[in-house]
């Protein structure tokens, strides 16, 4: 077992630190809660500090803790490149492709301090459509269950999904999502290999919190075909 891999053998505390800018709107983000990479399981919860966020919350939520992949559950027979990666993390770098919509690249840094994990993030992106439905606020929040693919790049660990975001008409709203994983260190880590991570998301609102809000459950696991 690997310096990361022990790390993750108990449940710790996450902190998320967005900023974005989207058609020229700025916005942030902040959330905290808790992942347990024994189960795969994530719940966090969210306030935009900026007022209103100006788009539907599911546009932006793979942001929040599909951000923190280490703490997806992994079986004994797949080598947890991402885990490997601590104590010192990662850097992510995600495309988000709105179809009949705009686009927007996501950049994360990912590192463990003092116990807790912190996901900083920036979004940035732009030629949405000021009636369509990110803007105009018609998605749910809700989203169908998640197949990914990550198999080893040339730049790293790379990953592809299409993420299915219920809207109020009873249709769907795709997202199509490339990214890819690199360490901030240059230290040994598990080796990269094809495999697939399975998630499933729940949303909720807290009715105490006065600011624009949403709680995400998460639970991701990763198998082979």
């Amino acid at each position: 077992m690997n310096i990361g891999t022990h790390i993750f053998q108990k449940e710790i505390p996450f902190v998320v630190e967005l900023e974005g800018n989207l058609n020229g709107v700025e916005f942030s983000v902040r959330g905290k809660g808790m992942g347990d990479a024994r189960t795969g399981t994530t719940k966090g919860s969210y306030v935009c500090t900026t007022g209103e966020l100006p788009v539907s919350w599911c546009a932006i939520t793979q942001a929040f803790q599909y951000g923190v992949v280490c703490f997806t559950k992994y079986p004994k027979d797949i080598p947890d490149y991402i885990k490997s990666l601590f104590p010192e993390g990662y850097h992510k770098v995600k495309t988000i492709e709105f179809l009949n919509d705009g686009s927007y690249i996501e950049k994360h840094k990912v590192t463990l301090e003092n116990g807790v994990i912190y996901n900083r993030v920036t979004i940035q992106g732009d030629n949405f459509n000021e009636n369509g439905k990110i803007f105009q606020k018609t998605l749910n929040d809700k989203e169908a269950t998640g197949f990914s693919y990550y198999y080893p790049g040339k730049d790293g660990l790379r990953s592809q999904l299409v993420k299915l975001i219920e809207d109020k008409e009873g249709g769907w709203q795709e997202a199509r999502i490339d990214q890819t994983i690199t360490p901030i260190s240059d230290g040994p880590t598990a080796a990269m290999t094809q495999h697939y991570y399975q998630y499933n998301v729940e949303y909720s609102k807290d009715p105490t919190e006065k600011r624009d809000n949403i709680i995400m459950m998460e639970t991701a696991k990763a198998f082979t075909a």
